[in-house]
């Protein structure tokens, strides 16, 4: 399919968007196909973000990496998806075997980036993996570092539609704001993150997804990107919530909005 690079164990995919962009849905239907496939997708894993905070160089200078707290948070709030259980369970398994062999200083010299990096990669036991977790567009040059053969999927949305949504979003989340300008700052701010990444990326590394299209069928370019027709797994996704308005944005929002859409 087309010559994209191919997504493996070594160079997974991950989605990512600003919150209600319609992520979620997009990711439920690529774990599908890839559990139908063989594969492994996790939505809304964000194993690489929690490890990122709770197993530090200095964590592993001190010999001490709690994989317990990081089990807890992953049980707290569950990845979803086919593969999800047998996912958690794999991390349970895992993430206490390397804590103690760093405890017992077997981790030769490794920082932070390696061992994270080979923790996640034993969790998915060398399937070809992805995750989607929106918050990865804050930490986007770390989990480059991370796996620099990453593939990316970014997927935007009008900012008046994420605005209205997000105010409308009935979830008691103290970090979704109940401002229109709030929630248009916080757009504004997340997909800047993108716009700053992209360009470092490598040729054929990174598919950006128009929420407006997709809603509309256009899943070839997609297929293509995941090596997996996406068709039949996409027939539902649909627009939710009325068309957007250009004039319920501000200038600022629809210049960010005018960029990503250019290649």
């Amino acid at each position: 399919m087309g010559g994209r690079p191919v997504i493996t164990a070594e160079g997974p995919l991950f989605l990512v968007g600003a919150q209600r962009s319609g992520t979620t849905a997009l990711g439920l239907a690529i774990a599908q196909r890839y559990a139908d496939s063989g594969r492994v997708f996790t939505v809304n894993g964000r194993l690489p973000s929690l490890l990122r905070r709770w197993w530090t160089d200095d964590d592993i200078a001190d010999r001490h990496l709690r994989s317990d707290d990081v089990n807890h948070a992953l049980l707290r709030h569950s990845a979803t998806g086919p593969s999800a259980q047998a996912w958690l369970a794999r991390c349970a398994e895992v993430l206490p075997e390397v804590a103690q062999e760093v405890a017992y200083g077997r981790h030769d010299g490794r920082d932070s980036v390696d061992l994270i990096r080979e923790a996640i990669e034993r969790v998915y036991g060398g399937y070809t993996w992805g995750d989607k977790y929106n918050e990865y567009l804050l930490e986007l040059p770390w989990l480059s570092t991370v796996f620099p053969h990453a593939k990316w999927i970014f997927v935007h949305r009008h900012p008046a539609a994420v605005v209205r949504s997000m105010m409308e979003w009935r979830k008691d989340k103290p970090w979704n704001p109940r401002t229109a300008a709030a929630c248009e700052a916080k757009w504004i701010a997340w997909n800047e993150r993108w716009l700053s990444f992209r360009s470092g990326i490598p040729k054929g590394h990174a598919l950006t997804v128009s929420y407006e299209q997709l809603c509309g069928g256009a899943t070839a370019e997609l297929s293509d990107f995941v090596g997996l027709s996406m068709g039949e797994a996409l027939r539902e996704y649909r627009r939710q919530g009325s068309d957007a308005e250009a004039s319920d944005c501000s200038e600022a929002a629809l210049h960010v909005w005018e960029r990503l859409g250019r290649p």
